[in-house]
């Protein structure tokens, strides 16, 4: 049964483009568009970039921004993940957790349908490396390594401050400073 369901899941990634205007058409969310399908997901990894609010909360934090992952797998013990890294031009660049909060299990049926374990984590991100277009991967703990999340484009967004510096090499990062952001961008977990 998890080997279909695999096959499957590599069947609509290859065809992918088939599936584009029923998810366009109907603006469902992945999770829909494998369910119309008569399918579901083995494991999903989403993920959210914060960028320093100010120029001195980009100085205090080192240069770096976070990046929030949460990662779900119908296989518990595929959680926590192992690594989370950047891939830019065939080289890994780790990134440093800083949080991980408890895995818990989601029984939603709005969510996936059947059970499934979801994680939280938190990591230090070089935003001077983002600018390169780099892949963000990670590898969950077990056989499935290489899970590709998101890729940033080419030259970046983010704050005109971090855009514009010409000596944007990270440092260190103030906790104080990262307290502070993660409490307020992200309250329902830090509160």
């Amino acid at each position: 049964m998890r080997i279909l369901t695999l096959v499957r899941i590599a069947a609509i990634m290859v065809c992918a483009t088939w599936f584009q205007p029923v998810v366009a058409e109907e603006r469902k969310s992945v999770e829909s568009a494998l369910e119309k399908i008569g399918t579901q997901a083995i494991r999903m990894a989403n993920s959210d970039l914060c960028y320093p609010n100010t120029s001195e909360e980009y100085e205090a934090l080192g240069k770096n921004g976070v990046i929030r992952i949460q990662a779900s797998s119908a296989i518990s013990t595929e959680l926590p993940l192992r690594s989370v890294y950047l891939e830019v031009k065939g080289l890994r660049i780790p990134l440093r957790r800083i949080v991980v909060q408890d895995k818990v299990e989601d029984r939603n049926p709005n969510t996936f349908g059947t059970r499934y374990w979801r994680q939280v984590s938190f990591y230090i991100v070089p935003l001077n490396i983002l600018r390169t277009g780099p892949r963000l991967m990670v590898d969950f703990t077990g056989q499935r390594t290489g899970f590709s999340v998101t890729t940033y484009s080419v030259g970046g967004g983010g704050p005109a401050f971090a855009r514009l510096d010409e000596y944007n090499t990270p440092s260190e990062v103030d906790t104080d400073a990262l307290a502070k952001l993660l409490t307020r961008e992200y309250p329902d977990g830090f509160n």
